[in-house]
């Protein structure tokens, strides 16, 4: 915990601060009795397993054990520290901070590359209201057909063609050259003496996340220069295979119709939006990754994939489909024109046309296999054999065995098997089989990719003081019992103990609760603020909770004295073996006052 914010001020901000309310910022949540849950955005699942209690102000997934409070999900989800993460909660509930002064004085990093980013969107589009950017504002008004309220809605700006106008400007704010080059917006010169605008006489796409922070920026340059679009780099807060461009506005409208239409580029989100068809998001120009399907699933599972039509298009296409199939997505397809991408041909076609694309997409099934179709000879001996092959790792990612099943008769029907050979589904199923084999999700490091396992029940006094734990944290009223009975270093197990040590200390009144929050902040660890949240919203096996309470004691106290007659007795055996007479003769008297104090108990 920081010892530079007082613990009142870090409660008032807490207090002020709804789980529910912040989590719901980025991730759709939907009732589950007293709690709400949702798919986990921490690590990959199909079954919503993350859990969010807005009566004890906590969070919790089943699935890969992270969990704690509303800092603690910040701190994770947006790679804070406990005070960026606190200042931010602070600016939103509109908690004063007190001055910070150290490493982290600025407050933290991260979030100075955020207010570099909004302080940059806003100088962006004064440049292009400005003379200079009369013809940039030109170019997407006529050229492009959008409006001055579509312009504003995604905060379009414009990159002078000076070398250091950002640069200049961020510069009278106290941003350095050197945060703006990690934040890449600004690059260092071959030569090492300065630095000069990364974006120059380029229209300015901001990058948000899905709570509308700023991330990244893309340009598109206005005179001809290559690379036609630049985009940020990676940065500490962007990544560009985890975040979907334009998903901060579409995401009520893909929660509301249930269907998510993915496009590449800038401006084939924005002019469909412009439309009305508000559930369209980008992938900027990249193949779909996992990151991007599984911020899809948070919102749905029903996916339209409308690439450009170019070979690079339909690639891009045909690699994120076996995703989102093995996601358990329900995927399908539009191809338009030759040479024409979303945007072009909202423009020229009109958006009903558009949406009317949208609503009779091909099924993945029919789309691949139309356009192998077009590539392989079906007529020849190699071209069924090529189209077999490359289906065959889409149709595997499906999940449901029924429909995998139909998908091979679909597909030996098709291809006119049985005409050729004796069981056409058969072979099929044998080329399937060749294509499996058992393979290690291997993460680099060399560690497994899954999440780590729910650990298995302890056994012994860890049990008991497990349970013990869980009572005080859920019954924040029997602390002070415990106490009375218990001191922190009775509990054996590690873990167990800090959390005893912490609950013991903020217990300092009688009458004053223990709040999980609390323990949560006090602790700073994501382990074992994990550990609380579990125990927490995990339900309590006992129903009687004082005679539970006296239980879980007398096992923890009699397991602490068998331990303690192991260890007298090995110091027993190696104090004989070395011929100290003395030390062999106190320690057994402890030995003996140890029985006695067990049998008069």
């Amino acid at each position: 915990m920081s010892n530079r914010i007082p613990d009142s001020i870090i409660q008032e901000v807490q207090n002020r601060s709804d789980i529910v309310e912040v989590i719901s910022q980025y991730l759709p949540l939907k009732p589950a009795g007293k709690n709400f849950k949702a798919l986990c955005p921490f690590h990959q699942e199909k079954t919503p397993s993350f859990m969010v209690s807005p009566e004890r102000q906590i969070f919790n997934c089943f699935g890969c054990q992270v969990g704690g409070n509303v800092f603690s999900f910040l701190m994770k989800h947006e790679s804070l520290t406990f005070l960026e993460a606190l200042k931010m909660l602070a600016d939103q509930s509109g908690v004063s901070l007190p001055e910070m002064t150290g490493p982290e004085g600025d407050g933290g990093k991260n979030l100075r590359l955020f207010e570099l980013n909004e302080l940059a969107v806003r100088f962006f589009q004064s440049c292009l209201k400005s003379q200079e950017g009369a013809k940039a504002l030109r170019y997407l008004l006529e050229g492009r057909g959008l409006s001055k309220e579509t312009i504003g809605r995604f905060s379009l700006g414009y990159a002078s063609t000076s070398w250091d106008s950002l640069l200049r400007e961020t510069g009278k704010r106290g941003f350095s050259p050197s945060i703006l080059e990690e934040a890449g917006l600004a690059l260092s010169r071959k030569d090492g003496e300065g630095f000069y605008d990364r974006f120059r006489n380029r229209i300015i796409f901001p990058i948000f996340n899905v709570t509308g922070k700023v991330l990244g920026f893309g340009g598109r340059t206005l005179d001809g220069k290559d690379p036609k679009y630049m985009n940020s780099p990676e940065t500490a807060i962007y990544h560009k295979s985890a975040n979907l461009y334009g998903l901060n506005l579409a995401k009520e409208h893909i929660l509301r119709e249930g269907k998510v239409v993915v496009v590449e580029g800038y401006l084939d989100a924005i002019t469909p939006a412009q439309g009305g068809i508000g559930n369209v998001v980008a992938s900027l120009g990249t193949a779909l990754t996992s990151g991007h399907v599984r911020l899809l699933r948070r919102y749905g599972q029903d996916v339209v994939m409308v690439y450009d039509s170019d070979t690079a298009g339909v690639e891009a296409t045909l690699r994120g489909l076996d995703l989102l199939v093995e996601e358990g997505m329900h995927v399908k397809v539009v191809s338009l024109p030759p040479g024409q991408d979303p945007d072009v041909f909202v423009r020229r076609e009109g958006k009903e046309v558009f949406r009317r694309k949208i609503e009779e997409a091909e099924g993945l099934f029919d789309y691949k296999l139309n356009l192998l179709s077009t590539r392989y000879n079906r007529d020849s001996v190699e071209g069924p054999a090529e189209i077999v092959k490359r289906m065959l790792p889409t149709i595997d990612k499906f999940q449901n065995a029924i429909e995998k099943k139909g998908y091979i008769k679909r597909l030996a029907e098709e291809l006119d098997l049985r005409g050729r050979i004796t069981s056409g589904e058969e072979w099929i199923l044998t080329e399937l089989q060749k294509l499996r084999r058992p393979a290690l999700r291997i993460r680099p490091g060399g560690k497994d990719r899954t999440p780590s396992p729910i650990p298995s029940p302890e056994a012994g006094s860890a049990r008991a003081e497990r349970d013990l734990l869980q009572i005080m944290l859920q019954e924040e009223e029997l602390v002070g019992e415990v106490k009375k009975k218990l001191r922190a270093s009775d509990f054996r197990d590690e873990k167990y103990s800090q959390l005893a040590k912490v609950i013991f200390h903020l217990k300092k009144e009688e009458s004053k609760p223990v709040r999980i929050g609390e323990v949560i902040n006090y602790l700073q660890d994501e382990e074992l603020s994990a550990t609380v949240s579990r125990l927490v919203m995990e339900q309590s096996p006992y129903q009687d909770k004082t005679k539970a309470i006296e239980d879980c004691i007398n096992r923890i106290k009699e397991e602490g004295k068998k331990s303690k007659k192991r260890e007298l007795t090995e110091r027993i055996r190696e104090a004989e073996g070395q011929g100290q007479k003395d030390l062999v003769k106190n320690l057994q008297l402890e030995y003996q006052q140890l029985l006695v104090k067990k049998r008069g108990e």
